[in-house]
Parts: C-alpha cells; structure tokens; sequence
C-alpha cells in the first residue's frame, strides 16, 4: 500500500470521530475525494466539501540533545510495542502514546515495558467487535513513563499506525500555529470551489491541545478570533474526542 492510500485510510477513520462528536455535522453521504478530502452530499442541491489537516507547531522551541535522544528511546519503545502486539493480533489500529516527560524511559526498560504496554492494548481492544469502529483511552495500569494510551480502530483500516503523542512538537504559541494552519489551507481554497459545492469546512485534527507554557486552553481558544475563507473551521482533539468551532 502506498503513502497516499495509507493517508486517505487514516483521513476516513478522522472524519468519522469528527462525525461522532460534532453533533450538527451535515446528515448525508460521505464520498472520498481531492481537493477537498470529503464531500457530504446531503441533497442533489447541497453538499459540504472538508478538508482535513495537523495542527503543525510552527512556532515550537528547538529541542535540545537531550530531548531528541529521549524522543529516540521512546520511537523505539513504541516499534517494540508494536512488535509484540502484532504478534498476538490482527487488529489494525490507529495508536497514540502519550509519555510523561518527567519520567524518561531508559532502554534497559524498553523489553519489559513493551510486553506490559502490548499485553494492556491486547486486553483492552477484546472490546471492540470485527468490522465496527472502536475507540478507547488507557489511563489505568500504565508503568511509569507512560501516561495514556489512546486506539483506535476503523473498518477501513488496512494497516496500523503507532505513534508518540504530539510527535510534531509542542506549540510556543497555539493560536498563532493555528490560524498558520488555516492560512495554509485558505490558499489553497480557490482550488477546492472548482468543485461548485455549497460549502467548505476546514477540519484541523491534533493530539492534545497544549502549549510549552500551561494555559487555558478554552480561553484562548475564545478570545481569539481566527479568520478564514472557508465557511466553517474546526479542531478535533483526538486525545479528548472533543471538537471545537474556531468559524
């Protein structure tokens, strides 16, 4: 399978959790496209383009060699994981880990971490039923160093992903990454109406919402005003199933 099919399989298994925890999203046929990634045919006279993109810090601070060397450990942690899971199941799955940063993992810990971890996601996905979406967040019974585990798993899946929690970086400055993000897009927009549909919505999906600086992330996300030339934006927080209307 190549990269662009791996990226439209993850961008349906997306806009399904959009679908879910955005109560007015617009009733009708999702259909696969280009520019834009979906089209929601409601009626022959309405229908909604949505394109999806990451929230990329543009403005995160340069890790040091320290933090890069335990970014490191932790992306070979989370190939061993993998390794043991799949070994003991066939269940393609969309998998975040987020680590606690106070506690770094070594790598004389990576093997027993990595039997735990993959026996924990194991046990918990027993849950989810063959051909149907399933999605759940660990937080209990983690060893130290590990502080959620987020799986998700789609019908549509055919290959897994497993990644660290906000592997792009941490943002310095979250409303100004985001309205970047929507500035990327809105140039792009003229060539989405070629589509002549009756809407455009822009969808940005992170890991956590967070700053390098501890905020309030509901109020900034109030008190700023994002500007945009699509008619609706939003941001998913995939470790919160929470959607946020920014237009």
């Amino acid at each position: 399978m190549d990269q662009h099919q791996q990226k439209k399989q993850l961008e349906r298994l997306l806009i399904d959790l959009f679908k879910e925890n955005y109560p007015d999203f617009p009733k009708g046929k999702i259909i696969e496209s280009e520019s834009p990634d979906f089209i929601v045919e409601r009626s022959v006279k309405f229908s909604v383009g949505i394109e999806l993109t990451r929230l990329y810090p543009e403005s995160q601070v340069v890790s040091d060699q320290g933090r890069i060397k335990q970014y490191e450990i932790q992306d070979e942690l989370i190939d061993k994981i993998r390794e043991q899971f799949e070994g003991k199941s066939s269940l393609n799955c969309f998998v975040k880990i987020q680590f606690d940063e106070s506690i770094p993992v070594t790598l004389e810990r990576i093997l027993s971490l990595s039997v735990r971890i993959s026996r924990l996601i194991i046990d918990a996905t027993v849950i989810f039923k063959k051909g149907k979406p399933g999605q759940l967040i660990i937080t209990k019974e983690l060893p130290d160093g590990i502080r959620s585990l987020l799986v998700f798993a789609h019908p549509g899946l055919n290959y897994s992903v497993w990644e660290r929690s906000n592997n792009l970086g941490i943002s310095s400055n979250l409303p100004e990454d985001i309205q970047h993000s929507i500035n990327k897009k809105d140039d792009k927009l003229k060539l989405y109406e070629r589509k002549h549909l009756s809407q455009y919505w822009l969808l940005i999906t992170t890991d956590h919402l967070c700053q390098q600086k501890p905020v309030n992330i509901s109020n900034i996300l109030r008190k700023n005003k994002f500007l945009s030339d699509f008619d609706k934006v939003f941001i998913l927080e995939l470790f919160n199933l929470k959607s946020y209307m920014l237009k």
